[in-house]
């Protein structure tokens, strides 16, 4: 949020955020995608099959509020699609966002309004932007370079893919990494 609020417009905040997705999570996805006149920041992550959605639903709240708030782009959101089914009362969601809510989407993300990608950004700083932009691009290089063992790296996709089935064992995260348990 700090780095987004430099950017000169809404397109480039939320290409700095799709960009150094690393940063929030090693196994985020996020994407920014242009679907029938609009543009989708699109975003999944292996959890979201453990939680049904709700730690997606709680980012795409987040990231809502600081395009209104923070960056102070009014009306860029158009809709929010959600992947799984509503938690509550639907009604509460298009409260909540201010905008159209769809439940069972297989493409999650946050709707904007093709014309408020340009929407410039009030604190705009050419400046700070790029020394955000290259203190992220190195903070990536450190963590890449740090790395995972490859049979550790294993284990842990198969931990999570086991995970997303809801299979907390040992035993069957070993064997799906073809590790002994020991």
């Amino acid at each position: 949020a700090e780095g987004m609020q430099f950017a000169r417009n809404l397109e480039e905040a939320l290409s700095l955020l799709a960009k150094n997705r690393v940063l929030l999570a090693d196994r985020l996805e996020v994407a920014l995608v242009e679907v029938d006149g609009a543009v989708m920041l699109q975003g999944t992550h292996p959890s979201d099959a453990i939680d049904e959605g709700r730690t997606s639903e709680l980012a795409a709240a987040l990231i809502v509020r600081l395009v209104r708030e923070v960056l102070k782009v009014e009306d860029a959101v158009k809709g929010i699609s959600l992947q799984y089914a509503a938690w509550g009362p639907k009604q509460a969601y298009h409260e909540c966002f201010e905008v159209p809510v769809t439940f069972e989407q297989a493409e999650p993300g946050i709707i904007f309004h093709a014309d408020k990608m340009k929407a410039g950004i009030s604190h705009a700083n050419a400046e700070m932007f790029s020394y955000v932009d290259e203190h992220f691009s190195q903070a990536i290089k450190h963590i890449m370079a740090a790395g995972y063992p490859a049979q550790l790296s294993k284990l842990r996709s198969a931990i999570a893919d086991n995970a997303s089935i809801g299979v907390f064992d040992g035993r069957a995260a070993a064997e799906k990494a073809y590790m002994s348990l020991r």
